[in-house]
């Protein structure tokens, strides 16, 4: 079934050096980021220094979209990349990763044999927005960045606001529409755990 995780929830914010992490979801609910027993986490981060190493991550699989800003990621021996706003860069979290740019960014870890895909989108008034379901993926959730949408599943309504978490189970897809009351941003995340 789904769910509607709100800010107040459950949330976590950390404060580093550079800025701030915000943890809105670890998967499954008994896993911790500390003890790096987790399938899936999802987070958001503000960067606000120029220049930054990237905590290692050995074994964690990364997955970092910008919400706002820019920011150039150069992973030592491998490959570097510029990304704005929706671009999004795939890389191990064993790398040594340093930064530049100041920036908000979206970040999707996983471990073992989960992995997921990020997806950005910008709504226009009224604009409808469907979910496709595809058998690669068993989780689905959307976590809105700015605005506000109504959630109808199977005659249910309901309404996802500004960095709230909507959980979706795949069977749900179908039923599923999500109609923007104001111009908003989200983005569409797509998990497959296990396969």
């Amino acid at each position: 079934m789904h769910s509607i995780i709100h800010q107040s929830d459950s949330f976590k914010t950390t404060h580093w050096g550079g800025g701030s992490t915000t943890e809105f979801i670890v998967y499954p609910e008994s896993a911790s980021y500390i003890d790096r027993d987790f399938s899936f986490r999802l987070s958001m981060a503000t960067v606000e220094i120029e220049k930054s190493d990237f905590t290692p991550l050995p074994g964690v699989s990364r997955t970092l979209m910008i919400l706002d800003g820019s920011m150039h990621l150069k992973h030592e021996g491998q490959h570097s990349v510029h990304l704005n706003k929706f671009d999004f860069d795939n890389f191990e979290g064993g790398w040594h990763t340093v930064s530049e740019g100041c920036c908000t960014d979206f970040n999707l870890m996983t471990m073992d044999s989960c992995s997921g895909e990020l997806q950005g989108r910008s709504l226009s008034i009224g604009e409808l927005l469907k979910i496709e379901k595809d058998p690669s993926f068993n989780h689905y959730l959307v976590f809105i960045y700015k605005g506000e949408v109504n959630v109808e599943i199977a005659e249910e309504k309901s309404v996802l606001k500004k960095r709230e978490l909507l959980q979706i189970a795949p069977e749900e897809l179908a039923s599923l529409s999500l109609i923007s009351n104001v111009e908003s941003e989200l983005v569409i995340v797509r998990i497959s755990e296990g396969f």
